[in-house]
């Protein structure tokens, strides 16, 4: 699958799905490439998260193959998952943001969480490989 289509179906999926996961479960995920009917991709957990990783590459595959038609053809996922301490996304209510120190407290609590592109880098993941048959 070209580069372009990938980043097109990811940013899609990240503010229309993996959002909620990222403000409220303790996880991210990324697909970074669909070749051969196989959706790879990489996941951060933390404690917040609370299934093992096979029960957690098996739920966002499928999450990713359903939302994104593009996938619908998918037979196999291929999962890198980092676990660490950090958040992976915030959430706040609207009222709290009402003067320029709890802005600024938001705005570098975001700057503060560290892409998955660096993650790869300084941690070794699990692989989980599976079907969706």
């Amino acid at each position: 699958m070209e580069k372009e289509l990938i980043k097109k179906i990811v940013d899609y999926h990240v503010y229309h799905v993996d959002k909620l996961y990222r403000q409220f479960g303790g996880l991210q995920s990324e697909m970074t490439d669909y070749e051969d009917e196989t959706i790879y991709l990489k996941i951060q957990t933390n404690s917040r998260w609370g299934k093992d990783n096979t029960v957690t590459a098996r739920q966002l595959a499928v999450d990713w193959k359903n939302v994104n038609n593009e996938l619908k053809d998918a037979k196999r996922y291929h999962v890198t998952i980092f676990n660490r301490e950090a958040p992976s996304g915030i959430a706040v209510k609207a009222n709290t943001l009402n003067n320029e120190e709890s802005i600024q407290a938001f705005v570098d609590a975001i700057k503060n969480i560290q892409p998955m592109a660096e993650v790869q880098h300084t941690l070794k993941g699990e692989v989980v490989t599976g079907s969706f048959y």
